[in-house]
């Protein structure tokens, strides 16, 4: 009777814990990739049709564009881009990274036929987009972007 005790208490235990819910896995990373990317396209879509509500819909409050024209927020990058027009665009090489359960980077190129100021922009870029998740959401804080050396 001794020994049946605690192998009762053990079994009960091993039961209860297997009887609890499993904690949520993170998302499989090619579902965050999917995400992210979807984001960064909607950037490039929100650029080129100048479509405001489509491009707040998917930054974070405190966004930050890098690039050649410097280090702007949502109202600077605004006014910058007004004298530009892009007619295409090409997303490629796309790697997403999970930094934190609520940080994401995505690293990728990008093929665009733009002008400003009537003058042609770099076509080839390199960009890195941050994420950060509030709620459900992955909204963009950062977009870094480069002319590529190709």
């Amino acid at each position: 009777m001794k020994l049946m005790l605690p192998t009762l208490a053990l079994l009960a235990a091993v039961t209860f814990a297997s009887a609890q819910a499993p904690a949520p896995a993170p998302a499989p990373a090619a579902d965050l990739q999917k995400t992210l990317l979807a984001s960064s396209t909607s950037l490039f879509t929100a650029y080129q049709q100048m479509d405001q509500a489509l491009f707040l819909s998917i930054i974070a409050p405190d966004f930050v564009y890098v690039s050649k024209w410097g280090i702007m927020g949502p109202d600077e990058l605004g006014g910058a881009v007004q004298a530009c027009s892009m007619s295409g665009f090409k997303i490629s090489d796309a790697k997403a990274h999970l930094l934190s359960p609520d940080t994401a980077v995505l690293l990728y190129k990008a093929h665009q036929t733009t002008t400003c100021n009537g003058k042609p922009e770099p076509a080839d870029l390199v960009l890195t987009d941050t994420f950060v998740k509030k709620g459900n959401d992955w909204l963009m804080t950062v977009h870094t972007q480069t002319a590529s050396g190709q």
